[in-house]
């Protein structure tokens, strides 16, 4: 008899301004949901369908799922026929983590439908290899804020991927604008834009603004964690190809925003809230940047997600 089961993976923001590549943070905005079942025999995994707001340009064949099912069961030697069915909450390009989220969730619901166990570093690294088919390389920081949940601290040492992830509560308003093109391998594409080398002096400041981003999280001080999302050099590389980045920007902070960055690749952004209630007033500044500058968004708020969660028990 198959297993079944059904997963829930929450969207992420990655980098959070000074923690390119290291930090991600699972948000409670929108989510993925996988129904899984896995049958002995064979080692194939097959999107059946994909479903909800966001399907539309999803394709089945060429899928996220695809490739993290097969990283872990071929990573793990398992021979399964694993068949998904995606309901797909995320929107697409956003920067919001949503071929990361859907990965994370195949990961999880795998190793949970099979009694896998395994430790964070390898589910991490086999979502990561599903990125692939929508960004072009592994992105580990999204992959690691969706299964994890919290802030997710990601690295790679000497001894292999190393995560971490912490519990924090925070509030944060997203601003998603409506008009962005649905690009294949977009983060890539917005990686190209980076600078090969940064003078020293960046560098250190870059260092000390992520102390401050992940210390300020971690013991509850927003205001430093807000100061600690500025960025130098990201930011200023991609500032062009964000639409409304400025205006967004100044409104946010007129309005008393702790912190404000890029969303992942963009072209969402981010603002850090004070507190729920001041959340709601940063909704209304940002909602007046986009109009002014000609765009339509999504404006809303977001607290601090967990990770993967099972939605239903596994029949066997």
């Amino acid at each position: 008899m198959p297993r079944r089961g059904e997963y829930l993976a929450y969207c992420s923001s990655a980098n959070l301004g000074s923690g390119f590549d290291a930090v991600a943070i699972a948000l409670n905005a929108f989510y993925d949901r996988v129904l899984i079942e896995a049958e002995k025999g064979g080692r194939r995994v097959i999107v059946e369908a994909v479903e909800g707001p966001e399907a539309e340009g999803v394709s089945r064949e060429e899928n996220t799922a695809i490739y993290a099912g097969l990283s872990l069961l071929e990573g793990e030697n398992l021979n399964y026929t694993v068949r998904i069915r995606l309901w797909k909450g995320i929107p697409l390009s956003a920067g919001l983590g949503g071929s990361g989220a859907t990965a994370a969730a195949v990961v999880a619901g795998i190793s949970d439908l099979l009694d896998l166990g395994l430790a964070p570093e390898k589910l991490v690294y086999y979502a990561g290899e599903g990125e692939k088919a929508s960004a072009g390389s592994p992105h580990y920081d999204n992959v690691a804020a969706s299964l994890l949940g919290g802030l997710a601290i990601v690295s790679r040492t000497r001894a292999g991927i190393k995560v971490l992830s912490l519990r924090v509560n925070a509030y944060f308003v997203l601003g998603i604008p409506q008009d962005r093109l649905v690009i294949p391998k977009k983060t890539e594409s917005m990686r190209r834009l980076l600078p090969e080398f940064v003078p020293f002096s960046e560098y250190v400041a870059e260092k000390g603004l992520l102390s401050l981003l992940i210390g300020g999280l971690a013991v509850g001080n927003t205001e430093l964690a807000g100061l600690g999302m500025d960025d130098i050099v990201v930011t200023r590389a991609r500032s062009q190809h964000v639409p409304c980045l400025r205006e967004a920007r100044e409104e946010s902070l007129k309005a008393g925003a702790l912190g404000f960055a890029i969303s992942g690749a963009g072209p969402s952004v981010i603002a850090l809230a004070r507190d729920r209630q001041h959340a709601a007033t940063l909704v209304d500044a940002m909602k007046r940047a986009y109009e002014n500058c000609g765009r339509e968004a999504i404006v809303k708020t977001a607290s601090v997600a967990p990770g993967v969660s099972r939605l239903h028990d596994r029949a066997s």
